[in-house]
């Protein structure tokens, strides 16, 4: 549920954090340009490297916040093998273009589901994760791989990018289910496509730790939005991720549809005419669904000092108890709270905000996964050891 805008809006509100809107008609190119200029002069004071709202909490080695870990479900059996064909690369790295099947599908339709980029150096190499915002922009992802790609460790690095076009969560269908069997159907049909979400990317690691080059102690994972909580997700069920980024991030799904502003707030609206639901009753009734996907009941199993926790501070989408139970669940991690709404957030990715964020994103990554000594590699070898995660 924690998407940037929803089908029915996606060009406007998941690309409008990004680049600004087409000018409308009526206008004049002077008048226009006037206030395009003035918009992004007003938005580089506000996000600049030297006055960007933020508040930092470092993580302070106190985890007795922290929940008793959770078990772990049972994992299905592997999805079929996932198919390689080799891409055009880059000096520094081959490419890799990974096919498998389509995640939370009723058919063996295969798809591109992720690009893997591998450092042509010798020697094993640390690995980034990192998930789409799915359904909606790419630029938070691909930001991210290109600064890995040519970073100062890029010769170490290898870099999986998840691809993801279409979104989790089919909001028209939940806007329009006829009864309440329908709508409730609909949201179980939602955990269960982030459940396979989080699956698949454990699919992906699968193949990533069996490969000679790489370094099973240093796996990295980072998302964005609805992928940040599916990432926080998986690193909760499997000890084979070793560090982890989550940018925009929350927990308890039932609490953002109760409350974000946008596809979710039309969605509410149909629940209340269709079915004479309160938001109580909503709430009451999609909580059981969506908790089997709730990261905040796994977040036990993650070690805080691995995480770089970043959230907004003024998110009208992921509510401040839905952000600070998943915070105080890892244990407390490094935290940065942007002084910013959920979509502005993301500008301190972009030249507006100096790329603040993205900077901090890569030099988290490049601290944790510097080499062999990472400081959790040993508990994670000795849980691997036992065999594949459950």
């Amino acid at each position: 549920m924690i998407e940037v805008g929803g089908e029915s809006s996606r060009s406007v509100r998941s690309e409008g954090m990004l680049k600004p809107p087409e000018g409308h008609t009526g206008a004049s190119p002077r008048g226009a340009g006037a206030r395009i200029t003035a918009a992004l002069v007003a938005a580089l004071c506000a996000v600049a490297a030297g006055c960007i709202s933020q508040t930092h909490i470092p993580y302070r080695g106190d985890s007795r916040s922290r929940l008793v870990p959770a078990a772990l479900p049972v994992r299905p059996a592997p999805a079929p093998g996932i198919v390689e064909v080799p891409a055009e690369g880059t000096t520094t790295h081959a490419v890799l273009h990974l096919y498998r099947p389509k995640p939370c599908s009723e058919t063996h339709e295969t798809e591109l589901g992720a690009i893997a980029y591998l450092g042509r150096a010798a020697g094993p190499k640390r690995w980034v994760v990192v998930l789409p915002i799915w359904g909606s922009s790419t630029y938070p992802p691909r930001k991210v791989v290109r600064w890995l790609l040519t970073g100062p460790q890029a010769d170490a690095t290898n870099v999986l990018w998840i691809q993801g076009l279409e979104s989790l969560v089919r909001f028209a269908a939940l806007k329009q289910a006829p009864t309440e069997t329908a709508f409730l159907a609909e949201v179980s049909r939602t955990a269960a496509c982030i459940d396979a979400a989080a699956e698949d990317v454990r699919a992906f690691l699968d193949w990533i730790v069996v490969r000679p080059d790489t370094d099973p102690r240093r796996v990295g994972i980072v998302g964005f939005s609805l992928s940040a909580a599916v990432a926080s997700l998986v690193m909760g069920r499997d000890p084979r991720i070793t560090t982890g980024v989550f940018v925009m991030v929350g927990g308890h799904f039932d609490e953002v549809l109760a409350f974000c502003k946008w596809d979710e707030h039309e969605i509410r609206e149909h629940a209340k005419a269709a079915f004479g639901w309160s938001l109580d009753q909503l709430k009451q009734a999609i909580k059981g669904p969506l908790a089997i996907v709730d990261p905040v009941l796994v977040a036990a199993n993650v070690n805080p000092a691995d995480v770089l926790f970043i959230d907004s501070g003024h998110d009208g989408c992921i509510p401040q108890s839905a952000r600070d139970d998943l915070w105080v669940a890892m244990g407390r991690p490094e935290r940065v709270t942007l002084g910013y709404d959920h979509k502005n957030s993301f500008l301190t990715m972009t030249f507006l905000g100096f790329d603040n964020t993205t900077r901090r994103i890569v030099a988290f990554l490049d601290n944790r996964l510097t080499g062999p000594e990472h400081p959790t590699a040993p508990a994670r070898a000795t849980a691997n050891a036992a065999g594949r995660p459950n």
